[in-house]
């Protein structure tokens, strides 16, 4: 989802440019830059959840910190620190390297 939307992930340019090469390859250009800044599009509903979000979410929701998350892919675009809020809010976070070993 985040290559298919025209979003920024807070990742900088290196992630601008890996995103912006995939979706070129990808979805042959069928996405195009938007005329919208990133702010827009998110108050718009057109980008996916940020890691933050989604905690927020799950925390309103009434999931409690013994909630365990699986994280379906091994790359959160911006990083590490875009995905320290979640793991504070739920540190019982698994992922596809963490199941195996």
């Amino acid at each position: 989802m985040a290559a298919h939307s025209a979003c920024d992930f807070g990742g900088g340019k290196a992630e601008k440019l890996a995103l912006a090469k995939y979706r070129q390859v990808i979805w042959q250009g069928r996405v195009l830059n938007s005329q919208f800044t990133d702010e827009e599009l998110r108050s718009q509903g057109r980008c996916p959840m940020t890691p933050e979000e989604v905690g927020l979410l799950l925390a309103a929701l009434g999931f409690d910190n013994s909630t365990r998350l699986y994280l379906a892919s091994h790359k959160v675009y911006g990083g590490g620190a875009r995905i320290s809020t979640l793991k504070q809010l739920f540190p019982l976070m698994e992922d596809k390297k963490s199941l195996t070993s």
